[in-house]
């Protein structure tokens, strides 16, 4: 068996999941003084991406083609027939599990008080049903089987139509090797 990559760290906050582990970067690899590079996009990946490498030295030109930074997690006011608005493009939840945007955030707000947090983030289908995630378990796969068990939207009934090979690929995901692209038995 391979030795464990991961170590951790007192700084390291894995947040609700006492089983997260750090796993560090490839250790001698230098700073990239005089590198440049341009990220595309002002969302959460290119502000996210801009961030990690001018910390490691990297001059970063970051493009966006919108007149606001923020990506799909953005919003702007509109005249909409004289009555002025919000427009926004979607995505405005920021579940627990993205360490990554968390780690992000803290770099401005270390207590991270700028989040707020809700009592539910209900899914609604346009002819009436309503997912509720409010009592839905937060521990795969517990949290599945409480979402299928609950959901009008989803009937039990309608496992029977579920590719399960596909499915099965999307719980297919081993730490760290799915990141460096290598699935479980080690080819590339």
């Amino acid at each position: 068996m391979a030795p464990r990559l991961s170590t951790r760290t007192p700084t390291h906050r894995p947040g609700r999941d006492r089983r997260a582990e750090l796993h560090p970067g490839p250790q001698g690899v230098g700073r990239a003084q005089g590198r440049h590079v341009v990220a595309a996009g002002g969302g959460i990946a290119g502000l996210s991406a801009a961030t990690g490498l001018a910390e490691r030295g990297v001059r970063v030109t970051l493009i966006e083609r919108q007149p606001q930074l923020g990506g799909r997690a953005s919003s702007w006011a509109v005249d909409a027939a004289g009555d002025l608005t919000t427009m926004s493009r979607g995505f405005h939840a920021f579940f627990r599990q993205y360490y990554q945007l968390r780690s992000l955030l803290r770099r401005a707000d270390p207590t991270l008080s700028c989040l707020r947090p809700v009592d539910d983030y209900p899914l609604v289908l346009k002819d009436g049903p309503r997912d509720s995630f409010a009592t839905v378990p937060r521990t795969p796969p517990f949290n599945l089987a409480g979402f299928i068990a609950t959901s009008p939207s989803f009937p039990i009934s309608a496992l029977r139509s579920v590719d399960l090979d596909q499915a099965m690929g999307l719980l297919d995901v081993h730490f760290p090797q799915t990141f460096h692209g290598r699935a479980r038995g080690g080819a590339a």
